[in-house]
Parts: structure tokens; C-alpha cells; sequence
């Protein structure tokens, strides 16, 4: 898979292709079984050391989400099967490699069982830009600078208990007792169903609790507040709608893979 890069128009491109070169000579060998799924099994995908991907009753857009991080979830020109069948995945790079390294032999097998001609843009998409909510840039009630160390933190945590400074989510409930602004930003973009955007100019560690309904439109029966709401209030911070260019993965052309 050889990447070269060009600008077009004022936008930049990444072209993506399956065709030799002096990197994928040595690459390493996949072997890989692909099988559709019909049953109502729950979805799964996992990542195993020793360079296994297993993924069962799940699709391929959201394995090429996996093997081309992008910034926006958007595949563009993606066919409705991608997102709809749903195929049971179990591929095994030779060796231990890395995950940069997995992902590398696994786009090159996949180009090739998909027959997948795809490059990446970057393209303007709705987001979500997270701001301060006031004026003077007071922080909510929820949110204050955080005053633990978190290098010491890390090395006295019990085998296993969540690392003091990560950000633990529970259902409708994030916290943490050193969290950087980042954490919490990609965790919106899930909850809010969009990619949100770091405008706060916030860069130490804060110790955070925010509690809010995972449904955007809370129901007559949750009493909790929606995400956008318990931002503003309990952080002091605001999610405000806006556009931006982000990382996209433009489709060409692909196949649905043959059956092993």
C-alpha cells in the first residue's frame, strides 16, 4: 500500500492503494476467515495481542472505521450493505506486532479481498464546538482544576481499580479526579452523536462529575437533564453547533467479500 499525498483544488488528499512496493515486500502474512451472519447474535469486536482480530455478527463499516481512523464517522460513497450485513471476521497477522503495525497488513489484505480502491479528504462536516458558557470563563460547579498527581496516581492505584486520573463513564454519569479537557471531548462526540471540538483554551487537569440522560430528548420519565443542558449547567462549558473540516474516508470502489 504505497500513501502519496496531493493537493487538489485546496484540498488535501490521500490516496490509498493496494499496489506493491518496497514497505509490503517484508509486510507480514494475514490469514483471514470471512463468513456472513444472519443470527441475532450481539455484536462483537475485539483486538487481541499476538496480532488476532476477531469480530463476530458485525459490519464492515465498522471494521474500516477500525483500519482507517478517521476524524469524522462518515464513509462517502459507501454502498447501504456496509453498514447493514453483518459478517463474522477472524484474521491473524504472523508475528506480535504492533496495532500500527496490524492495521497495516490488515488494509492490505482487506483492499485486496474487498477489491477496495478508497483515498482520505478532508471534508466539511456538522460538529459540535465545545466553548466556555460565560463570559469570564467560570467554570460550572462540577468542574475545577485538579490538584492529584497523576504520575503518582498511577503507580499507587490498585491492581485493575480505574487509573484516578482517567475519565470513568457509567451510563448517564461521567467523573474523574484528573481528567484533561481531551478525555472528555471524545466522550461528547458519543454521546452527542457528533464529533466535538476543543474551543474551551482549557489545558491543566480537572476533576469532573457530570451526570445527564444518554438520550439526546430525555423522556417524561428521566428526570435527568439532556447532555447539552448538563454541560452548560453542572461544567460551565456549552456545546454549540458548527461546522469543520475533518479526516474522511472516501470509498471508490469495494466489493463484497467472497465467503471462505
Amino acid at each position: 500500500m504505497r500513501t502519496t499525498v496531493a493537493f487538489l483544488i485546496g484540498c488535501s488528499i490521500e490516496l490509498l492503494s493496494p499496489a506493491p512496493s518496497a514497505r509490503w515486500q517484508d509486510a507480514p502474512s494475514v490469514v483471514a476467515s470471512i463468513k456472513r451472519n444472519q443470527s441475532n447474535v450481539p455484536a462483537a469486536f475485539d483486538i487481541q495481542p499476538g496480532g488476532r482480530l476477531i469480530m463476530i455478527n458485525g459490519t464492515f463499516g465498522a471494521l474500516l472505521r477500525t483500519l482507517f481512523p478517521t476524524t469524522g464517522a462518515e464513509l462517502v460513497g459507501a454502498p447501504d450493505w456496509l453498514d447493514t450485513e453483518r459478517y463474522d471476521v477472524n484474521v491473524k497477522v504472523e508475528g506480535n506486532p504492533t496495532l500500527d503495525q496490524m492495521r497495516d497488513a490488515m488494509r492490505a489484505m482487506f483492499a485486496e479481498r474487498l477489491n477496495l480502491s478508497s483515498h482520505f479528504e478532508m471534508r466539511e462536516h456538522p460538529v459540535y464546538a465545545l466553548r466556555p458558557a460565560r463570559r469570564d470563563g467560570r467554570l460550572g460547579p462540577r468542574l475545577r482544576r485538579s490538584t492529584i498527581d497523576c504520575a503518582a496516581a498511577a503507580t499507587t492505584d490498585r491492581v485493575n481499580a480505574p487509573p484516578a486520573c482517567s475519565l470513568h463513564i457509567d451510563g448517564g454519569r461521567m467523573t474523574s479526579k484528573g481528567a484533561l479537557i481531551g478525555d472528555l471531548v471524545r466522550n461528547l462526540g458519543t454521546v452527542a452523536g457528533r464529533v466535538v471540538i476543543d474551543q474551551t483554551g482549557l489545558k491543566d487537569r480537572y476533576e469532573l462529575t457530570l451526570e445527564y440522560s444518554p438520550t439526546l430528548t430525555p423522556g417524561p420519565t428521566d428526570p435527568r437533564p439532556s447532555v447539552f443542558t448538563a454541560v452548560r449547567e453542572q461544567l460551565g462549558l456549552q456545546l454549540v453547533a458548527d461546522r469543520a473540516p475533518l479526516r474522511t474516508l472516501v470509498i471508490e470502489r469495494i466489493e463484497r467479500p467472497s465467503p471462505d
